[in-house]
Protein backbone atom coordinates (compact mmCIF):
# COMPACT_ATOMS: atom_id res chain seq x y z
CA UNK A 1 0.00 0.00 0.00
CA UNK A 2 2.83 2.40 0.91
CA UNK A 3 4.59 1.67 -2.38
CA UNK A 4 1.34 2.32 -4.26
CA UNK A 5 0.88 5.63 -2.47
CA UNK A 6 4.44 6.66 -3.25
CA UNK A 7 3.93 5.79 -6.91
CA UNK A 8 0.71 7.82 -7.01
CA UNK A 9 2.43 10.78 -5.38
CA UNK A 10 5.25 10.56 -7.90
CA UNK A 11 2.72 10.53 -10.73
CA UNK A 12 0.90 13.54 -9.27
CA UNK A 13 4.15 15.43 -8.75
CA UNK A 14 5.18 14.52 -12.28
CA UNK A 15 1.94 15.90 -13.70
CA UNK A 16 2.19 19.10 -11.66
CA UNK A 17 5.75 19.62 -12.87
CA UNK A 18 4.88 18.74 -16.46
CA UNK A 19 1.99 21.21 -16.58
CA UNK A 20 3.47 23.89 -14.35
CA UNK A 21 2.91 26.41 -17.15
CA UNK A 22 -0.85 26.28 -16.40
CA UNK A 23 -0.34 29.21 -14.01
CA UNK A 24 -0.62 31.58 -16.96
CA UNK A 25 -4.28 30.67 -17.44
CA UNK A 26 -5.03 32.31 -14.09
CA UNK A 27 -5.19 35.52 -16.14
CA UNK A 28 -8.87 34.62 -16.58
CA UNK A 29 -9.41 35.65 -12.95
CA UNK A 30 -8.26 39.15 -13.90
CA UNK A 31 -9.90 39.50 -17.31
CA UNK A 32 -13.39 38.10 -16.65
CA UNK A 33 -14.25 40.22 -13.57
CA UNK A 34 -12.81 43.34 -15.19
CA UNK A 35 -14.68 42.80 -18.47
CA UNK A 36 -17.90 41.91 -16.63
CA UNK A 37 -17.68 45.16 -14.67
CA UNK A 38 -17.24 47.15 -17.88
CA UNK A 39 -20.27 45.47 -19.44
CA UNK A 40 -22.40 46.88 -16.63
CA UNK A 41 -21.82 50.41 -17.95
CA UNK A 42 -24.52 50.09 -20.63
CA UNK A 43 -26.50 53.05 -19.30
CA UNK A 44 -23.52 55.36 -18.99
CA UNK A 45 -22.36 57.78 -21.74
CA UNK A 46 -19.85 56.40 -24.22
CA UNK A 47 -18.05 57.47 -27.39
CA UNK A 48 -19.82 56.13 -30.50
CA UNK A 49 -17.59 54.26 -32.96
CA UNK A 50 -19.24 54.80 -36.32
CA UNK A 51 -18.02 55.55 -39.84
CA UNK A 52 -19.71 55.98 -43.22
CA UNK A 53 -18.20 52.66 -44.27
CA UNK A 54 -20.15 50.90 -41.52
CA UNK A 55 -23.40 52.02 -43.17
CA UNK A 56 -22.28 50.46 -46.46
CA UNK A 57 -21.72 47.02 -44.90
CA UNK A 58 -24.99 45.01 -44.88
CA UNK A 59 -26.17 42.93 -41.96
CA UNK A 60 -25.70 39.23 -42.73
CA UNK A 61 -26.88 36.88 -40.02
CA UNK A 62 -25.04 33.88 -41.52
CA UNK A 63 -21.82 35.35 -40.12
CA UNK A 64 -22.94 34.28 -36.64
CA UNK A 65 -21.39 30.88 -37.48
CA UNK A 66 -17.74 32.01 -37.75
CA UNK A 67 -18.33 34.57 -34.99
CA UNK A 68 -19.27 31.83 -32.53
CA UNK A 69 -16.53 29.54 -33.82
CA UNK A 70 -14.07 32.13 -32.46
CA UNK A 71 -14.51 30.74 -28.95
CA UNK A 72 -13.52 27.22 -30.04
CA UNK A 73 -10.78 28.57 -32.33
CA UNK A 74 -9.00 30.42 -29.54
CA UNK A 75 -9.56 27.83 -26.81
CA UNK A 76 -8.52 24.88 -28.98
CA UNK A 77 -5.33 26.60 -30.13
CA UNK A 78 -4.29 27.51 -26.59
CA UNK A 79 -5.00 23.92 -25.50
CA UNK A 80 -3.00 22.52 -28.42
CA UNK A 81 0.12 24.50 -27.57
CA UNK A 82 -0.41 23.92 -23.85
CA UNK A 83 0.02 20.18 -24.38
CA UNK A 84 2.36 20.14 -27.39
CA UNK A 85 4.78 23.08 -27.23
CA UNK A 86 5.34 25.11 -24.08
CA UNK A 87 7.37 27.85 -25.79
CA UNK A 88 4.69 28.47 -28.44
CA UNK A 89 2.08 28.41 -25.66
CA UNK A 90 3.93 31.11 -23.71
CA UNK A 91 4.33 33.30 -26.79
CA UNK A 92 0.67 32.93 -27.78
CA UNK A 93 -0.57 33.74 -24.28
CA UNK A 94 1.79 36.70 -24.05
CA UNK A 95 0.38 38.05 -27.31
CA UNK A 96 -3.28 37.44 -26.42
CA UNK A 97 -3.23 38.55 -22.80
CA UNK A 98 -1.21 41.71 -23.50
CA UNK A 99 -3.71 42.87 -26.11
CA UNK A 100 -6.69 41.91 -23.97
CA UNK A 101 -5.32 43.94 -21.07
CA UNK A 102 -4.72 46.96 -23.30
CA UNK A 103 -8.29 46.64 -24.59
CA UNK A 104 -9.64 46.65 -21.02
CA UNK A 105 -7.58 49.73 -20.20
CA UNK A 106 -8.81 51.54 -23.33
CA UNK A 107 -12.44 50.74 -22.56
CA UNK A 108 -11.98 51.80 -18.93
CA UNK A 109 -10.42 55.16 -19.82
CA UNK A 110 -12.28 55.71 -23.08
CA UNK A 111 -15.81 54.24 -22.84
CA UNK A 112 -16.95 53.31 -26.32
CA UNK A 113 -19.69 51.49 -28.21
CA UNK A 114 -21.70 51.33 -31.43
CA UNK A 115 -25.15 52.58 -32.42
CA UNK A 116 -26.02 50.73 -35.65
CA UNK A 117 -27.45 47.37 -34.66
CA UNK A 118 -30.56 46.80 -36.81
CA UNK A 119 -33.89 45.41 -35.66
CA UNK A 120 -34.08 41.70 -36.44
CA UNK A 121 -36.76 39.02 -36.29
CA UNK A 122 -35.43 36.09 -34.20
CA UNK A 123 -38.08 33.83 -35.76
CA UNK A 124 -36.80 34.42 -39.31
CA UNK A 125 -34.23 31.63 -39.15
CA UNK A 126 -31.83 29.91 -36.77
CA UNK A 127 -29.08 32.44 -37.51
CA UNK A 128 -31.25 35.42 -36.60
CA UNK A 129 -32.26 33.62 -33.43
CA UNK A 130 -28.62 33.10 -32.49
CA UNK A 131 -27.81 36.74 -33.20
CA UNK A 132 -30.73 37.89 -31.05
CA UNK A 133 -29.49 35.67 -28.22
CA UNK A 134 -26.00 37.08 -28.60
CA UNK A 135 -27.22 40.67 -28.52
CA UNK A 136 -29.36 39.95 -25.45
CA UNK A 137 -26.26 39.11 -23.39
CA UNK A 138 -23.66 41.23 -25.17
CA UNK A 139 -24.44 44.98 -25.15
CA UNK A 140 -22.95 47.15 -27.88
CA UNK A 141 -20.27 48.70 -25.67
CA UNK A 142 -16.54 48.09 -25.03
CA UNK A 143 -15.93 47.42 -28.70
CA UNK A 144 -12.66 49.25 -29.40
CA UNK A 145 -10.32 47.62 -30.17
CA UNK A 146 -12.05 44.39 -31.21
CA UNK A 147 -10.79 41.46 -29.16
CA UNK A 148 -12.49 39.07 -31.58
CA UNK A 149 -10.28 40.40 -34.36
CA UNK A 150 -7.14 40.77 -32.27
CA UNK A 151 -7.26 37.25 -30.81
CA UNK A 152 -8.09 35.72 -34.19
CA UNK A 153 -5.02 37.34 -35.70
CA UNK A 154 -2.90 36.24 -32.73
CA UNK A 155 -4.07 32.64 -32.96
CA UNK A 156 -3.37 32.49 -36.70
CA UNK A 157 0.12 33.93 -36.18
CA UNK A 158 0.81 31.17 -33.64
CA UNK A 159 -0.48 28.52 -36.06
CA UNK A 160 1.68 29.87 -38.90
CA UNK A 161 4.82 29.96 -36.73
CA UNK A 162 4.37 26.47 -35.28
CA UNK A 163 7.01 24.07 -36.62
CA UNK A 164 4.66 21.16 -35.99
CA UNK A 165 1.66 22.71 -37.76
CA UNK A 166 3.76 23.80 -40.73
CA UNK A 167 3.80 20.13 -41.65
CA UNK A 168 0.01 20.34 -42.12
CA UNK A 169 -0.61 23.12 -44.66
CA UNK A 170 -4.34 22.38 -44.77
CA UNK A 171 -4.63 23.29 -41.09
CA UNK A 172 -2.69 26.51 -41.65
CA UNK A 173 -4.92 27.44 -44.61
CA UNK A 174 -8.09 26.59 -42.69
CA UNK A 175 -6.88 28.77 -39.82
CA UNK A 176 -6.29 31.67 -42.21
CA UNK A 177 -9.74 31.34 -43.75
CA UNK A 178 -11.42 31.15 -40.34
CA UNK A 179 -9.46 34.18 -39.13
CA UNK A 180 -10.65 36.26 -42.11
CA UNK A 181 -14.27 35.09 -41.68
CA UNK A 182 -14.23 35.99 -37.99
CA UNK A 183 -12.87 39.46 -38.73
CA UNK A 184 -15.56 39.99 -41.37
CA UNK A 185 -18.22 38.61 -39.03
CA UNK A 186 -17.59 41.35 -36.47
CA UNK A 187 -18.65 43.92 -39.09
CA UNK A 188 -21.37 42.00 -40.95
CA UNK A 189 -23.08 41.18 -37.64
CA UNK A 190 -22.87 44.86 -36.62
CA UNK A 191 -20.92 43.87 -33.53
CA UNK A 192 -18.05 46.21 -34.36
CA UNK A 193 -17.25 49.25 -36.42
CA UNK A 194 -14.54 49.29 -39.05
CA UNK A 195 -12.66 51.49 -36.58
CA UNK A 196 -12.65 48.66 -34.03
CA UNK A 197 -11.23 46.23 -36.58
CA UNK A 198 -8.52 48.62 -37.75
CA UNK A 199 -7.64 49.37 -34.13
CA UNK A 200 -7.25 45.66 -33.39
CA UNK A 201 -5.03 45.13 -36.44
CA UNK A 202 -2.83 48.07 -35.47
CA UNK A 203 -2.54 46.78 -31.92
CA UNK A 204 -1.58 43.33 -33.23
CA UNK A 205 1.17 44.87 -35.40
CA UNK A 206 2.59 46.60 -32.33
CA UNK A 207 2.37 43.63 -29.94
CA UNK A 208 3.67 41.04 -32.43
CA UNK A 209 7.35 42.11 -32.37
CA UNK A 210 7.20 42.38 -28.58
CA UNK A 211 5.75 38.89 -28.05
CA UNK A 212 7.97 37.19 -30.61
CA UNK A 213 11.17 39.28 -30.35
CA UNK A 214 12.79 36.98 -27.73
CA UNK A 215 12.41 34.01 -30.10
CA UNK A 216 13.96 35.92 -33.02
CA UNK A 217 16.82 37.15 -30.86
CA UNK A 218 17.46 33.65 -29.56
CA UNK A 219 17.72 32.29 -33.09
CA UNK A 220 19.97 35.16 -34.12
CA UNK A 221 22.42 34.43 -31.30
CA UNK A 222 22.56 30.71 -32.02
CA UNK A 223 26.16 29.88 -32.96
CA UNK A 224 28.12 26.72 -33.52
CA UNK A 225 31.71 27.95 -33.19
CA UNK A 226 32.08 26.28 -29.79
CA UNK A 227 30.67 22.90 -30.80
CA UNK A 228 33.15 20.04 -30.36
CA UNK A 229 33.30 16.25 -30.15
CA UNK A 230 34.32 14.75 -26.81
CA UNK A 231 34.60 11.25 -25.38
CA UNK A 232 32.67 10.61 -22.18
CA UNK A 233 33.36 7.73 -19.81
CA UNK A 234 29.91 7.03 -18.43
CA UNK A 235 30.76 4.33 -15.89
CA UNK A 236 27.92 2.43 -14.20
CA UNK A 237 24.60 3.79 -15.52
CA UNK A 238 20.93 3.11 -15.89
CA UNK A 239 19.24 4.09 -19.15
CA UNK A 240 15.83 3.92 -20.73
CA UNK A 241 14.36 4.46 -24.16
CA UNK A 242 11.83 7.27 -23.76
CA UNK A 243 9.20 7.41 -26.50
CA UNK A 244 7.19 10.61 -26.52
CA UNK A 245 7.47 14.37 -26.13
CA UNK A 246 10.47 15.83 -24.32
CA UNK A 247 8.10 17.39 -21.77
CA UNK A 248 7.01 13.87 -20.79
CA UNK A 249 10.53 12.75 -19.80
CA UNK A 250 9.91 13.17 -16.03
CA UNK A 251 7.56 10.17 -16.23
CA UNK A 252 10.33 7.98 -17.65
CA UNK A 253 12.81 9.33 -15.11
CA UNK A 254 10.37 8.35 -12.35
CA UNK A 255 10.31 4.77 -13.71
CA UNK A 256 14.12 4.70 -13.75
CA UNK A 257 14.26 5.90 -10.14
CA UNK A 258 11.77 3.24 -9.09
CA UNK A 259 13.83 0.56 -10.83
CA UNK A 260 16.98 1.73 -9.03
CA UNK A 261 15.28 1.66 -5.65
CA UNK A 262 13.94 -1.86 -6.23
CA UNK A 263 17.38 -3.20 -7.19
CA UNK A 264 19.56 -1.54 -4.57
CA UNK A 265 20.97 1.33 -6.60
CA UNK A 266 20.80 5.13 -6.40
CA UNK A 267 21.55 8.03 -8.73
CA UNK A 268 25.14 9.23 -8.57
CA UNK A 269 25.15 12.75 -10.00
CA UNK A 270 28.22 14.96 -9.63
CA UNK A 271 30.16 17.61 -11.53
CA UNK A 272 31.55 14.90 -13.80
CA UNK A 273 28.65 12.43 -13.81
CA UNK A 274 25.65 14.04 -15.44
CA UNK A 275 22.20 13.45 -16.89
CA UNK A 276 22.60 12.54 -20.57
CA UNK A 277 20.13 12.31 -23.41
CA UNK A 278 20.72 10.68 -26.78
CA UNK A 279 18.30 11.91 -29.43
CA UNK A 280 17.43 9.25 -31.97
CA UNK A 281 14.74 11.23 -33.78
CA UNK A 282 14.72 14.47 -35.76
CA UNK A 283 12.39 16.74 -33.75
CA UNK A 284 11.77 18.83 -36.87
CA UNK A 285 10.26 15.90 -38.76
CA UNK A 286 8.86 13.63 -36.05
CA UNK A 287 5.58 14.00 -34.18
CA UNK A 288 6.20 14.65 -30.45
CA UNK A 289 4.52 11.40 -29.38
CA UNK A 290 6.91 9.41 -31.62
CA UNK A 291 10.21 11.00 -30.55
CA UNK A 292 12.78 8.48 -29.33
CA UNK A 293 15.27 9.58 -26.66
CA UNK A 294 17.71 7.51 -24.64
CA UNK A 295 17.84 8.88 -21.08
CA UNK A 296 20.98 7.89 -19.17
CA UNK A 297 21.77 8.50 -15.48
CA UNK A 298 24.94 7.63 -13.53
CA UNK A 299 24.26 5.24 -10.63
CA UNK A 300 26.00 3.57 -7.70
CA UNK A 301 25.35 0.48 -5.61
CA UNK A 302 23.94 1.07 -2.13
Amino acid sequence: MNISRKENMKKICGLLYKYRHAWLLSYAFIYIPWFTRLQENINKPYHVMHTALDDMIPFEEIFIVPYLMWFLYVAATIAFFFFRNRDDYYRLCTFLFTGMTISLLVCSLFPNGTDFRPAIDPDKNIFCYLVSRLWSIDPCINVFPSIHVYNSVGVHIAVCRSEELKKHPMIVRASGILMVLICLATMFLKQHSVIDVVGALLMASVIYPIAYAPEAEKKKKTGFADVEFITVEEGLCVQMMHVGAYDDEPESVALMDAYLAENGYASDFSDTRLHHEIYLSDARKTAPEKLKTVIRHPVKKI
